[in-house]
């Protein structure tokens, strides 16, 4: 029982690493790099007309988001 409870803890140490440090990941993809009202941290209102968010955001996203 003992080896179960170490496993475990193990597990759960290795699995709580990699999500943490996924959050900490900038832009792995490059999804955002066109994109230069994109930010992970700021809650501003943007004023942003529709024309421009068309130019910026893939036609799919801006599809469902606008």
């Amino acid at each position: 029982m003992k080896k179960f409870k170490w496993i475990a803890a193990v597990f759960g140490m290795v699995l709580f690493a990699n999500c943490s440090d996924a959050q900490n990941k900038k832009d792995m993809d490059g999804k955002h790099s066109n994109n230069p009202y994109y930010s992970r941290t700021d809650t501003a209102h943007l004023d942003v007309n529709d024309a421009e968010w068309k130019k910026i955001l893939p036609k799919e996203v801006y599809n469902i988001a606008r």
